[in-house]
């Protein structure tokens, strides 16, 4: 319902709206749902990425002690998979993993996931990883680097 004034100079109210007044309704609403929306269709695009790895991805290395991993995102404890393999074996259709144990979520930084390693001789290896955060989101990832050096 709208006031507007008539030729006659009296308040009268009105049913319907002209074109352009509806226009401009329809323009406010579509802005307040696009900005109230914006926000939600932020969240659902969140995705988890890596940002940091020791050994870096495509390095030359001697054999490391461990495999270090930082995400954008903190991560739950228990709930994350780290795989280093030698590409000599995945070649053959083996997937020895030459990490000892589960990986670790540091307490102080939960973006950073770690794993030691057995001894690594000279060779290409595939680090594959799978983690979950703790706003719910899930990743997975590989690359690879390799060792250089004696054994």
């Amino acid at each position: 319902m709208a006031f507007a004034v008539s030729s006659k100079g009296r308040l009268v109210m009105s049913s319907s709206f002209s074109f352009a007044g509806r226009r401009i309704i329809a323009s406010g609403v579509l802005l307040f749902l696009l900005l109230i929306g914006a926000p939600l269709e932020m969240q659902a695009q969140a995705q988890v990425r890596l940002l940091r790895a020791l050994p870096m991805p495509g390095a030359a290395v001697s054999a490391p002690l461990l495999v270090q991993l930082w995400f954008n995102e903190p991560l739950k404890s228990g709930a994350n998979k780290l795989l280093v393999l030698s590409t000599e074996d995945l070649a053959v259709g083996q997937q020895y993993n030459m990490a000892r144990g589960m990986p670790i979520v540091d307490p102080k930084d939960p973006t950073h996931l770690s794993v030691m390693l057995e001894p690594l001789p000279p060779g290409e290896y595939v680090v594959e990883w799978q983690v979950s955060t703790l706003a719910g989101h899930n990743a997975t990832g590989r690359f690879n680097f390799h060792v250089v050096g004696s054994f």
